[in-house]
């Protein structure tokens, strides 16, 4: 983004300002060529010549100076010594200087680093750019003592006034500060303010949501689960997480001309075909996983603070366990583990509805949502278990059909569907009549004995027994009958 001035023309610092001035001439003829003699050296002014060399050295040194200074002179123009035998084309003179440096980009001389963190881009810059000087301001101290005489660092909070004068920085550089920023305006404003007519401002920053191209991965859990908290966090902290709304808009607004935006998709992982991609993807999975912890600590504190929306706490308190669905026929089965004891643990798998092994399908009553069990999960061809809370109802049918000396394999929607999924959980409802009817078994659960229901499931199979004789109801049979279908399951 460029700053021009509405008043005058773009004003760019003339390297020329920054040599010495130039030595007087003093012309002389030698060998039918007119030099320029070098301006006397006086003998006793301080120099930074070490004691130690002697004065042959520095006599040496400065002999070899006047000679190199000596120009030649052609037509009004200077060019190089004849000190040397390759006589170079081209002249010297102030006005050859001025055609190199207007032929040449010129390069920043003053260099403001907002949000300098460790001080990594400042110093790079600054190694690269010797002749600029670069200033790198933060919140905290944390950059590094030995870094180049060119850099250095200032404690500064960028939300607020700048310390700077108008006009003082050829290049003002912002990069990762979503997240600290309320009022991108005021910012932007301020970049203008301090930046020379004709500098630049370059503001970088990354969205940290994700998003699927292919939309394969986009129901993930775990996509979702960060995404909102990003979402939740920019409420919380009344500072946007996710993105900058109207940038160029903002940028613009400030007095800022020639705005150019450009977005880059950043795959996170090695999985790009493209190597430099996939090492770009890499190194943002390795950077996002060294601290997890410190990058979202502060989230939850905040979030409760604030009030966390009850679509979140769901995918907090308990994340989904299972291996996501790839396809619009995948489903998830259940490999219930055999054993006696009280512990539960079930194996997810993903199979094809149209190629799935055999499968029994469970329908049972939730009940309370409240009273709930713990089970371990795990997915097939992972080692890692997780726990997993299921209603008490569920936890009791998982316990009535498990074996004691085989897996059983089961379709149980409390387990095989992403709940918290409303795409995932939409397909699934659909699949419902084909899931059920390829089952070899659908197994009706209504939960645990209780008072005489056991009895008045048995008269049911009486009642449905296809034999001709025929089934009396008598006063004890139907009230069991009607005690057992007026229990809340």
């Amino acid at each position: 983004m460029d700053k021009t001035d509405a008043v005058s023309e773009t004003n760019p610092r003339n390297p020329t300002e920054l040599l010495p001035e130039s030595i007087p001439p003093e012309v002389s003829s030698q060998g039918g060529q007119d030099l320029v003699a070098a301006q006397p050296l006086d003998e006793n002014e301080e120099d930074d010549d070490d004691s130690a060399l002697g004065q042959d050295f520095a006599s040496s040194t400065a002999s070899l100076t006047s000679s190199i200074l000596e120009y030649r002179k052609f037509q009004g123009r200077t060019f190089n010594s004849d000190k040397y035998e390759t006589e170079y084309f081209a002249p010297n003179d102030e006005r050859q200087k001025e055609s190199i440096d207007i032929s040449k980009p010129s390069l920043p001389h003053k260099v403001l680093d907002i949000g300098t963190g460790t001080g990594i881009w400042a110093i790079d810059f600054a190694d690269q750019y010797p002749n600029s000087e670069v200033i790198g301001t933060d919140l905290s101290p944390i950059q590094p003592d030995w870094v180049p005489p060119n850099v250095r660092f200032e404690l500064e909070d960028a939300t607020s006034n700048w310390t700077w004068s108008n006009d003082t920085f050829d290049f003002v550089h912002m990069r990762y500060l979503i997240g600290a920023i309320a009022d991108w305006g005021a910012l932007f404003k301020e970049a203008f303010r301090c930046c020379k007519p004709g500098g630049f401002v370059e503001s970088v920053e990354v969205n940290p949501t994700f998003f699927s191209d292919d939309g394969t991965a986009s129901d993930v859990r775990a996509v979702q689960t960060w995404n909102k908290l990003f979402r939740e966090a920019s409420k919380a902290f009344g500072r946007s997480f996710c993105e900058i709304e109207g940038d160029a808009e903002l940028l613009a607004a400030a007095g800022f001309v020639d705005l150019q935006v450009t977005d880059f998709k950043v795959p996170v992982g090695g999985w790009a075909k493209d190597s430099k991609l996939r090492q770009v993807g890499e190194f943002l999975r390795a950077t996002m996983e060294n601290d997890l912890e410190g990058r979202l600590g502060r989230f939850s504190n905040a979030i409760s603070r604030a009030g966390m929306s009850e679509a979140l706490k769901t995918q907090l308190a308990q994340p989904y366990p299972g291996p996501p669905l790839l396809s619009p026929s995948h489903i998830r089965l259940i490999c219930l583990r055999p054993g006696t004891d009280e512990g539960i643990h079930c194996e997810l798998m993903v199979v094809s509805i149209d190629s799935a092994p055999s499968y029994e399908a469970l329908s049972y009553t939730w009940g309370d949502p409240s009273i709930t069990e713990t089970i371990t999960m795990t997915t097939q061809g992972f080692e890692t278990m997780q726990q997993f809370s299921v209603t008490s109802n569920c936890f009791s049918a998982l316990k009535r059909l498990r074996y004691e000396d085989r897996t059983r394999v089961l379709w149980i929607d409390a387990l095989a569907i992403d709940q918290s999924n409303v795409n995932e959980r939409n397909y699934q409802v659909s699949l419902m009549s084909k899931i059920y009817s390829q089952a070899a078994v659908v197994v009706v659960y209504l939960g645990d004995a209780a008072g005489n229901s056991d009895l008045a499931i048995e008269f049911i199979m009486e009642c449905y027994d296809p034999s001709p004789n025929t089934t009396s109801l008598s006063f004890p049979k139907s009230d069991i009958l009607m005690q057992a279908l007026r229990r809340t399951f």
